[in-house]
């Protein structure tokens, strides 16, 4: 799989399940990808929007069928663009400490015992969604990958 620039905004790769887009724009701006799919023909049916999420333990994964923003500015973004909240989005623990403001946190460094659960966490997100990309319903999901924790190796 290969990305490739398919707009200014975004990379795209086409899998045999669909399409793995990344914005590079900032994250309150990734409602732009909904332009995308259209100029591509695709709808937002299938859409599942991967989020970092401060407000989850790192190395937790959440996914959802539809829900609030949670005060994340790139799912407020997409919700703006959809006019409403009602699509997939998995969100992958990325914690904050108390004492830390919120950009320094996402601009900085995890600590190594945060890296091992980090790496732990990104390749069951992967898995996630390639489950997605293979037809799993959001609800299997669900019950599938929701509530695994950082020492979590496999999908339950």
């Amino acid at each position: 799989m290969c990305f490739r620039k398919v707009d200014p905004l975004f990379l795209a790769a086409e899998t045999s399940g669909g399409w793995l887009i990344k914005p590079l724009t900032y994250v309150n701006r990734t409602g732009g990808v909904l332009d995308l799919l259209q100029a591509e023909g695709l709808d937002s049916e299938g859409l599942l929007v991967v989020v970092d999420d401060l407000n989850l333990d790192v190395g937790r994964l959440r996914i959802r069928a539809r829900g609030s923003d949670g005060g994340h500015n790139g799912l407020k973004d997409v919700a703006r663009a959809l006019g409403s909240g009602d699509y997939a989005r998995l969100r992958v623990g990325v914690s904050r400490h108390s004492d830390e403001g919120m950009k320094e946190h996402v601009l900085g460094v995890f600590d190594e015992s945060e890296m091992d659960k980090i790496r732990g966490v990104t390749s069951r997100a992967a898995q996630a969604v390639q489950d997605f990309l293979n037809g799993m319903a959001v609800q299997e999901l669900m019950r599938t990958w929701n509530g695994l924790g950082p020492d979590s190796n496999t999908s339950g």
